[in-house]
């Protein structure tokens, strides 16, 4: 049993959260320190003193709310510490929060695939853009292999636009076309 407890967790990937810290005491009052840490950044600090149980065996718990949503801050240090002749009885932590970087599923691009009028071998595609990408038409005649293997249809490749016209079908009795979304090239 201890008058003056100190623990540290780890938060380098959470974005926000909630640390809930839980003591046991024989005392009327603690302190609890919380201080929020990170390479080159400003500690920040919040302190909280509770009291005024009436009895000998005290159940503390305090909650410290944080964000942290540029991931500058990589540790929380928590302190709980009880008056001189006071100890304490048992102390932990719960750490709740959002973690940066978890999985998503992406979003699939949504093509749209249509006859160009007058022709009977051709088609004009058009898809919704986001700036900063290009785009790469494929094509296969089977689904046997993932379209990101597919060769680029057309010389279609590189395409900062969201549409194209007139794309020959080649006379294929079947042919299935995929739009590939990719990181623009670095401008010359």
């Amino acid at each position: 049993m201890a008058k003056n407890v100190t623990a540290i967790t780890d938060i380098t990937n959470m974005t926000s959260g909630s640390l809930y810290v839980i003591a046991g005491s024989y005392s009327n009052t603690v302190t609890i320190n919380v201080t929020m840490s990170g390479p080159g950044q400003p500690d920040l600090n919040v302190t909280t003193t509770i009291s005024g149980h009436g009895n000998n065996n005290r159940l503390w718990s305090s909650e410290f709310q944080f964000t942290n949503s540029d991931l500058l801050y990589t540790t929380l240090t928590y302190n709980y510490d009880s008056p001189a002749l006071n100890r304490c009885r048992y102390m932990g932590c719960i750490l709740d929060g959002e973690v940066s970087g978890a999985p998503s599923t992406p979003t699939p691009l949504q093509l749209a695939i249509s006859p160009t009028s007058g022709s009977n071998d051709s088609f004009d595609f058009s898809w919704e853009s986001t700036t900063g990408k290009v785009y790469d038409l494929v094509s296969s005649t089977t689904l046997d292999t993932d379209p990101a293997t597919w060769p680029v249809w057309e010389n279609n490749s590189n395409i900062s636009a969201n549409s194209l016209t007139g794309v020959p079908s080649n006379g294929d009795p079947k042919r299935f076309f995929v739009i590939l979304e990719k990181n623009a090239p670095p401008a010359p």
